[in-house]
């Protein structure tokens, strides 16, 4: 079976100096890890087994979800005690953040998991080695604002319990999907509307297994509107991407828009042994994101930008909040720094559209480009950067209101800050790459009314 190489790339793109040292038990020439133990990024979704959880979005009683409750137990020291079965052991289980938490050492049952670098930004950690049956011990200790991560970010988000919210456990079977791309566009006569999607899953047996992989479709008035499948043979120890593209008829009536922000929901399942063992839901809007190198359009109708930019810390007020922008005649909000999920799901819903933003916030120093000065042009601090791009795109680049990327905040400009937009622009070439530090150069791009 063929592979899809935009999705590969999100292994491919983790073979950077730094991992590759990682994983030899070294670290790169300054000593830094974009984020130690930390698995490759991948969207941001949840795995349920049962059907009826995954179409009412339950979490709380999901057998295959815990939340982590964590106590303070000294300065800076937090511990949260999981109860896991014995079925969880023989499943693929992950720490995920969801961001926002702070920079942090990770700790399962006294062994090092790895650390987080990036206040703002998310990870997951696979931790199944370290999980035993019974009660088990995770500890999380945050690092210092000298600690690694620090020359990336102005802002130092104070430690507090509250802040460990966005951290908590859930798995997969040993089969399963790792990964998916989505995308949904008119056919040749602009009649109905095709599906593409490309799916990644792994297998952590020995022999090769057999799968099927298909998906449920609902319009935006929750009529069902088909389903469809593929089978496919998954190598042992190894990962396939399963392709699936087909024309779902009676879809013309609704192209995603700011004017009609109509959103598709989608049950993606994966068969294995006979049996269903994952339904992964989440929302779709037809209609592709192109850039002609100065305005943006969706579904080929441009978008008449109105941008501010803004942050949502919190879900509490946000709702008021963006349709207080939306009433002032705003339609696109230009992130300050990186948002949680909840977010990216509420604007979608809202139509408004998004600029999104990596979590780079350095010191310009003047814009001092000698070895004292700014780290964006210093090439020991690439690993750091383009680690920060890579975490924005692979989480946010289904949402189809995302509509443009910013490599960061101003923090100078340099071989960092070029590579940065290189990196972005090869990854999505339908969308603008923007930043606000360029100065000028060549390492932004225009985009009419922000």
């Amino acid at each position: 079976m063929k592979t899809m190489n935009r999705i590969f790339i999100n292994t491919a793109l983790f073979l950077w100096p730094a991992a590759a040292a990682f994983a030899q038990g070294g670290t790169t020439s300054d000593g830094y890890l974009p984020a130690e133990g930390r698995a490759p990024w991948r969207t941001e979704f949840i795995s349920y087994d049962i059907r009826r959880e995954a179409d009412t979005g339950m979490l709380d009683g999901s057998k295959y979800y815990r939340a982590l409750d964590f106590r303070e137990v000294s300065p800076g020291n937090y511990e949260a005690t999981i109860e896991i079965p014995g079925l969880w052991i023989d499943r693929a289980v992950y720490i995920r953040d969801t961001g926002r938490t702070g920079r942090y050492l990770l700790t399962v049952n006294g062994e090092r998991v790895g650390y987080n670098t990036d206040t703002y930004g998310a990870g997951e950690w696979y931790v199944t080695p370290r999980l035993v049956e019974g009660t088990n011990r995770i500890v999380i200790q945050m690092l210092s604002p000298a600690s690694a991560g620090s020359d990336m970010e102005r802002f130092d988000a104070p430690a507090t319990r509250d802040r460990l919210t966005s951290l908590y456990l859930f798995s997969q079977p040993r089969v399963r999907i790792f990964d998916y791309i989505v995308s949904g566009h008119f056919d040749e006569v602009f009649k109905d509307n095709i599906v593409d999607l490309a799916v990644v899953v792994v297998n952590d047996f020995n022999m090769p297994e057999e799968v099927t992989v298909g998906y449920d479709i609902w319009d935006p008035t929750g009529e069902r509107k088909d389903y469809f499948s593929v089978e496919a043979t998954i190598p042992g120890r190894g990962r396939d991407t399963v392709r699936l593209r087909h024309k779902v008829l009676g879809t013309h009536r609704y192209q995603y828009s700011a004017s009609n922000p109509s959103l598709y929901r989608i049950v993606l399942t994966l068969r294995h042994g006979g049996r269903p063992t994952e339904y992964i839901p989440f929302r779709m809007g037809f209609g592709l994101t192109t850039y002609d190198g100065t305005r943006v359009s969706r579904g080929g109708v441009p978008i008449a930008v109105k941008a501010t930019e803004a942050d949502f810390p919190t879900r509490t007020g946000s709702l008021e909040k963006l349709r207080a922008l939306k009433r002032q005649g705003y339609n696109t909000i230009a992130v300050t720094r990186p948002q949680q999920k909840w977010f990216y799901e509420m604007t979608a819903a809202e139509g408004l559209w998004v600029i999104d933003r990596a979590a780079v916030e350095c010191d310009p120093r003047g814009g001092d480009r000698t070895p004292d000065g700014t780290v964006a042009n210093d090439p020991l601090y690439l690993d750091r950067f383009l680690d920060r791009q890579a975490a924005m795109f692979y989480r946010r680049r289904g949402y189809p209101n995302v509509i443009g990327w910013s490599i960061g905040s101003p923090s100078g400009n340099g071989y960092n800050m070029y590579k940065s937009y290189q990196l972005l622009k090869s990854l999505d070439p339908s969308r603008p790459v923007v930043y606000g530090g360029a100065e000028g150069e060549w390492n932004t791009d225009s985009v009419d009314g922000y």
